[in-house]
């Protein structure tokens, strides 16, 4: 793989070269956490995007992601996780790397990619803290794939045809997070690590949103999980049966009054050893001048337990380009009942 990484590199330097635009943007994202226990931690992320075009129709998209916390693990026992970006220390990971070919509604990615760019990306869903409201828990839970914070080498298509947006990709099988090393994003190792693809089907109308997909993963249930990044999940990589697994799952954002939307999920994967089995929620977001108000409630079921969680969140903007955003999460499973909050500051420039 180093001779894509010589690639991208080359065509940065070319691109560097050309009089064209760049585009550079950088946002920081900072959250203060607390439960009734009293337990605390701060958690930050740092995302630096940088787009070089390199000639019509193509070019290239490069970004990294730094995370920082004060605590060690969580500081509640959720399953879910209420914070999208708690995650361990991490400096100078790269979220995307590689040359996007663009023309008319038609577009092609190459190289390396987190599946958050392009997946459960809707506006209302991503209003919320709680994790699942990015990618389900049929998917985060059961495979360590290319999902914050990891990236891998992959391919994304894209085609707008009117209200019509379809996407395909095809990852690596598992995620990293390294420039280098044995564990770095620019492996490509179908034989060890499998393979992960998607498709998404999206329908937009009068503001409301409805979209349905489904993956397949080709590999062995070593889940980011249970053992992510630990030598025994490198050995279960080689010695596991590799088997074929995946879920479906639909979403919905409908507009039912002016400036109130309201959210419906669900997703299943079916397959024998997976971790999370079904997934639903439900939520109402409500948008005001300078703000949106959101409510949201889930229940995940694992293969041990059954988690139910509730959010209750308002993002406030301000600064031009910055929001502040309160949130109260209660939280229920086999360990117990839990009440966290969080509040959120972000800005970018």
């Amino acid at each position: 793989m180093n001779k894509i990484a010589c690639l991208i590199i080359a065509a940065a330097a070319y691109g560097c070269c050309r009089a064209t635009a760049q585009d550079i943007s950088a946002q920081l994202t900072a959250e203060m956490q607390a439960d009734a226990g009293g337990h605390t931690n701060m958690s930050s992320l740092l995302r630096i995007d940088f787009m070089q075009p390199l000639c019509k129709g193509v070019r290239l998209d490069m970004a990294v992601i730094s995370i920082a916390r004060t605590r060690s693990g969580g500081i509640d026992d959720s399953r879910q996780g209420f914070s999208n970006i708690d995650e361990d220390n991490t400096t100078l990971a790269p979220a995307v790397a590689g040359l996007t070919f663009t023309s008319g509604g038609s577009m092609l990615f190459a190289g390396i990619r987190n599946m958050n760019e392009d997946y459960f990306t809707s506006h209302f869903m991503s209003l919320f803290t709680n994790s699942s409201c990015g990618i389900f828990p049929t998917i985060s839970a059961n495979y360590r794939i290319a999902n914050y914070p990891l990236a891998s080498m992959g391919i994304h298509l894209e085609r707008k045809i009117s209200e019509l947006t379809i996407m395909a990709s095809v990852y690596n099988g598992v995620g990293y997070k390294s420039f280098s090393g044995r564990q770095n994003v620019f492996r490509l190792c179908p034989e060890s690590d499998g393979l992960f693809s998607i498709l998404s089907v999206n329908y937009q109308n009068n503001g409301s949103t409805f979209n349905i997909g489904a993956n397949l993963h080709y590999g062995n249930n070593v889940s980011y999980e249970e053992l992510a990044g630990t030598a025994t999940a490198e050995k279960a990589q080689k010695t596991q049966k590799k088997t074929a697994t995946g879920a479906v799952w639909g979403y919905a954002e409908l507009m039912i009054a002016p400036r109130m939307c309201a959210i419906m999920q669900y997703s299943a994967n079916p397959s024998k050893g997976v971790i999370c089995r079904r997934y639903a929620g439900i939520g109402l977001v409500r948008t005001m001048r300078n703000a949106e108000l959101g409510v949201f409630a889930d229940r995940a079921v694992y293969k041990d337990e059954t988690e139910w969680a509730a959010e209750l969140t308002c993002r406030i903007n301000c600064l031009g380009r910055g929001y502040l955003q309160p949130a109260i999460h209660l939280i229920k499973n086999s360990d117990g009942a839990y009440c966290a909050g969080l509040l959120r500051m972000s800005y970018t420039i």
